[in-house]
């Protein structure tokens, strides 16, 4: 028996109202206009989109910016509800716990970490709880990653399998005082037949800054970096900005005093993360950062192929469905960023598909991609 009511229910969230995606974009952010959020409330299904900002962990984000704007919320029946109170005791307890298990003994034995993505952030977010956290992710240089992992090892963290194939770039780990906040024990921020930038772990440990995070001591990123960095991370090709906390993240970071964006284009430049760059400060927009035009602009040839429009959909976050793989050729800013894409599919072919499949799959992808490239010296423009 065909299940209608099912599939209008399906259609309907991959087909959100204009007000419902006001509403996730508006609310999605540390610094809401409650005007707008007020307004949009009005129309929209609080309790879909509630589910759809869960599900792209802005949850908490959006709870308080309706409760900002006066919008009751005590009637509504949404998982959101109950998570969004799970996600303030996880940052207030487990994650302060994690913290200091691991910077702790890594800073007695003299090994003080890089702290990237969430765990740098977390203090930047208005309160505890908006920033929801699935593990901590910490850097060290490549030839000490065994005594840390040792020093981890004697502090009663034990090595755990990745939930997902290993990236090979890390080292997981759980403690016994934070089981629900897994470590992740970097050497490399990527693979390298993934990376099409040169966001490296090299790079960023040699520009380290002291940073204090639940008042221990460990090393940051200069901000423009830190930005880039992030971005570079959403950027990979099984990513794609997915996800919409990442958005937020980058905004929360380009709010810092005395922001340099000249030093970000110099960056994202030299790191050729140019079109990831553009992109994620689109989407940081979206959620009220202030970012000057001349570093959202792109290729025209991107802009008339329509490439990248799925990736700047306001809806998708509203989608269940995933990202086409060949986007990531779309990103990288060069031929040398797709051919080692190319390279690491046939060498490690996704979801374990036979070489030849694989190999045709590139070829489509590279059709797609090959008039871009050949038009790669056009002057860019911003529009969309």
């Amino acid at each position: 028996m065909v299940d209608v009511a099912g599939e209008a229910a399906a259609r309907s969230a991959d087909h959100p109202s204009d007000a419902e995606v006001e509403l996730l974009w508006a609310g999605a952010s540390t610094a809401p206009d409650v005007r707008r959020v007020a307004a949009a409330a009005r129309d929209a299904r609080l309790e879909y989109v509630l589910d759809v900002a869960d599900r792209q962990r802005v949850g908490p984000l959006l709870l308080r910016s309706l409760g900002s704007a006066g919008v009751d919320v005590e009637t509504l029946r949404s998982d959101a509800i109950g998570r969004a109170q799970l996600w303030g005791a996880h940052a207030k307890l487990a994650l302060p716990a994690a913290a200091t298990a691991a910077l702790q003994p890594l800073n007695e034995a003299g090994l003080r970490p890089l702290v990237l993505k969430g765990l740098a952030l977390v203090d930047r977010y208005p309160a505890p709880g908006l920033r929801p956290m699935d593990d901590i992710d910490l850097l060290l240089p490549r030839e000490v990653i065994r005594p840390a992992a040792k020093v981890l090892l004697g502090a009663g963290w034990r090595q755990i399998s990745h939930q997902q194939p290993d990236p090979g770039y890390d080292v997981a780990l759980r403690h016994p005082s934070a089981p629900g906040v897994p470590l992740e024990l970097h050497y490399e921020l990527a693979r390298w037949q993934e990376r099409t930038n040169d966001i490296d772990a090299r790079r960023v440990w040699a520009a380290r800054t002291p940073l204090e995070v639940f008042g221990r001591p460990a090393w940051g990123l200069p901000p423009e970096l830190e930005l880039v960095t992030l971005i570079a991370h959403a950027a990979k090709r099984f990513h794609l900005f997915r996800r919409l906390l990442w958005s937020v993240d980058f905004a929360v970071v380009a709010a810092t005093p005395g922001f340099d964006w000249d030093a970000v284009a110099r960056i994202a430049a030299d790191a050729r993360c140019r079109v990831a760059t553009a992109i994620g400060l689109r989407l940081a927009r979206r959620v009220g950062a202030t970012v000057p035009d001349d570093l959202l602009e792109l290729p025209p040839f991107i802009v008339r192929s329509g490439a990248l429009a799925a990736l700047l959909d306001p809806t998708r976050p509203f989608s269940v469905h995933g990202s086409q793989r060949w986007l990531g050729y779309v990103l990288a800013d060069d031929v040398v960023g797709k051919i080692r894409l190319a390279g690491g599919d046939l060498l490690r072919p996704p979801r374990g598909e036979p070489r030849r499949q694989v190999a045709a799959s590139i070829a489509r992808a590279l059709q797609r991609v090959a008039p871009l490239v050949a038009r790669a010296g056009l002057r860019p423009r911003r529009d969309v």
